[in-house]
């Protein structure tokens, strides 16, 4: 049995954790609609040859035009997408390709490929070089999208947050003062945390990205189960007893401590899903599933 104050915990940070993969579904629906991962590497590549004609020249070579992809949401028109990914070894044979091309490379960009390929003795190890050169700069290119993703996430973690009425101080004297809804919250945390650690979906925001039919999936089932919980979400206004929480306050008071209380969860939302996920087993300290069994070599 999991003690009032450790639920209590456990349910808060589970009302985080299908919070937080709900804006982070949205954001990135966002992302995919707006080719963040394939301009950002774009604009990576013409930063990286500092001209845009060798990068348009990659662009079109077969080798990675083979992995453009079609846009789903406009498959009758023929629109195509640029790929988000990028193997070091591709980019490579494609830009010593290119060099066999006479004119194909400026002089600009020659300088610096003469420079990255300084002391290489044959074209395998001109390979290696401008590998190692390609993943370098996509450390960089990958710092430049995380920061962008972040910045989204604060924006649409307090758009969420506001529309659903995502009050901490509200949610958290429900939890506290009603050991019913608790439990059920922490009961449905325990069956979250199990479902998704033996399955291959753990819901914490994977490195690769995903479609946007997956993420709209996933933007359902955060709200379905966000639906289910005992705690007080979303406005109302006639519907609701007077000191319902999820009416809107008209007076300075309990305005400021509604506001205090959706800043919090938009602070904590931000933080992101695999943050509460990984927070969720932790605070539980791994007993979710309830107490071990006894062992069976202790005579009783």
């Amino acid at each position: 049995m999991l003690t009032p104050a450790l639920q209590f915990a456990v349910s808060l940070v589970f009302v985080y954790l299908l919070l937080s993969a709900l804006s982070s579904a949205i954001q990135e629906i966002v992302a995919n609609l707006a080719k963040w991962r394939s301009n950002t590497l774009e604009a990576g590549i013409e930063s990286l040859l500092q001209d845009t004609s060798v990068k348009n020249a990659i662009y079109q070579h077969p080798l990675l035009k083979g992995v453009w992809r079609p846009n789903w949401l406009f498959m009758k028109v023929q629109k195509i997408r640029k790929p988000a990914y990028i193997s070091s070894s591709m980019f490579a044979q494609v830009l010593q390709d290119l060099r066999t091309v006479p004119g194909s490379i400026p002089a600009s960009t020659q300088k610096i490929l003469d420079t990255v390929l300084k002391g290489a003795a044959n074209a395998d190890e001109e390979k290696k070089k401008i590998e190692h050169w390609f993943d370098d700069a996509m450390d960089n290119v990958s710092g430049w999208y995380k920061r962008k993703a972040n910045a989204w996430l604060w924006v649409i973690s307090a758009v969420v947050c506001i529309a659903l009425n995502a009050d901490t101080i509200s949610v958290g004297k429900i939890l506290w003062n009603d050991p019913t809804a608790r439990a059920a919250v922490s009961e449905a945390a325990k069956n979250y945390a199990n479902h998704k650690t033996a399955g291959n979906d753990a819901g914490t925001g994977a490195a690769a990205p995903t479609g946007t039919k997956e993420e709209l999936s996933k933007v359902t089932n955060a709200r379905d189960d966000l639906e289910k919980l005992p705690v007080p979400l979303g406005w109302c206004e006639e519907d609701c007893l007077p000191d319902d929480p999820r009416r809107p306050p008209t007076e300075f008071y309990p305005m400021l401590l509604k506001l205090i209380g959706i800043l919090i969860s938009v602070l904590a939302v931000s933080q992101g899903a695999p943050f509460w996920f990984d927070l969720l087993q932790k605070v539980a300290n791994l007993r979710l599933a309830g107490d071990p069994p006894p062992d069976s070599r202790v005579q009783r």
